[in-house]
């Protein structure tokens, strides 16, 4: 817990102490603190099959295109300052998520519940997914170096939720007797959770370098949890094997749970963007990296009316088409999936 709160003190005094000899901020773009940021993307569920587990096991079963990997995103952000300004505080409410599977893992799920003929078949059951939620107060400091600026931001949070899962192996399905298949199932599996009734508290650091003008050409760079270390006081892991339950469903989790106080690392949250104005927009190249995931697109932004533009790009490690608006640092656009052919996925994000 110490630790925790060293990172956060260390942004506040810096800030109250004038420790970095620099001059008073002169962009009022940088001293826009407050923040909504709000995205879900993937590459294979529809927006609608994301409300309940009932389409979500729809969607598994029906969608007739399967990409290699599913990989899925969730981002959630609010920042609501007290002071803005050189020296800034308010509060913080971030959480997400990220998660990959092989696509063998929903074609096992398929044909687990099919009467199987022919010869056996093996699967991979290769799949991860991280989940988390924390809220607390943020301390920021503006400096401007040079021609850029850096936003520098300590958080000391409360965590109420974390979730870690991994699985590997494989699993072999063949025709029996009965019409039904048998199933094989050899892997492993790592849970690691927040335990009932645990409470957790940590800090992290981050940054948002700017460089450029919105008029001409511009480079952003955000990077969150770098670190982001919760304390909590009861940290529950388990590994074990996974077994096969016809009646629950195609996998069951055999395992032994260990309970203990823990230090857990949030995953780290890394995005970029290069605005080049080209003819009457601007040419966008941006990416991101979310814990063990990363993605890219380009794309063009086509003014509309003063600061209002339209925006398209295409990426190809989701395979969809993002489509929206934006005006300054805001932005509010749809994703579209180019080969399953449904909106995938949404992104709000407003500075204000």
């Amino acid at each position: 817990m110490k630790n925790s709160v060293k990172l956060f003190l260390l942004v506040t005094i810096c800030c109250f102490f004038n420790v970095f000899p620099v001059d008073a901020v002169n962009s009022k773009e940088l001293q826009k603190l407050g923040l909504v940021d709000l995205q879900v993307e993937n590459n294979f569920f529809g927006l609608e099959d994301l409300n309940s587990q009932k389409t979500l096991e729809a969607a598994i079963q029906n969608n007739s295109y399967l990409p290699e990997e599913i990989m899925v995103t969730g981002i959630g952000a609010v920042r609501i300052p007290i002071i803005q300004g050189r020296y800034g505080l308010g509060f913080v409410l971030d959480g997400g998520g990220w998660g990959k599977i092989d696509n063998d893992l929903v074609k096992f799920y398929r044909d687990s519940k099919k009467p199987v003929t022919g010869a056996g078949k093996y699967y991979r059951l290769d799949g991860e997914y991280e989940l988390y939620t924390t809220y607390g107060l943020y301390q920021s400091l503006t400096l401007p170096i040079g021609p850029a600026n850096l936003v520098i931001l300590g958080k000391l949070f409360n965590c109420s939720e974390y979730m870690h899962f991994k699985t590997n192996g494989q699993v072999f399905v063949e025709p029996s007797g009965n019409n039904q298949p048998s199933i094989t199932v050899d892997g492993n599996y790592q849970r690691e959770q927040m335990a009932a009734g645990s409470t957790g508290w940590g800090a992290g650091l981050g940054c948002e370098l700017k460089l450029g003008s919105v008029d001409s050409w511009n480079i952003a760079l955000v990077i969150d949890n770098l670190p982001g270390m919760v304390y909590l006081s009861k940290f529950q892991q388990e590994t074990g094997k996974t077994d096969t339950d016809h009646i629950l469903s195609p996998l069951n989790l055999s395992g032994i749970a260990t309970e203990s106080a823990a230090w857990v690392s949030l995953p780290l949250k890394l995005s970029g963007e290069l605005n080049l104005p080209v003819w009457i927009g601007k040419i966008q190249l941006a990416g991101m990296m979310y814990g063990d995931l990363g993605e890219y697109s380009i794309g063009y932004l086509c003014p509309v009316y003063k600061e209002l533009m339209l925006g398209g790009s295409y990426n190809p490690i989701m395979e969809n088409l993002k489509v929206g608006l934006n005006w300054g640092e805001s932005e509010l656009s749809l994703y579209y999936g180019v080969e399953s052919q449904q909106l995938t996925g949404l992104s709000l994000n407003f500075k204000f």
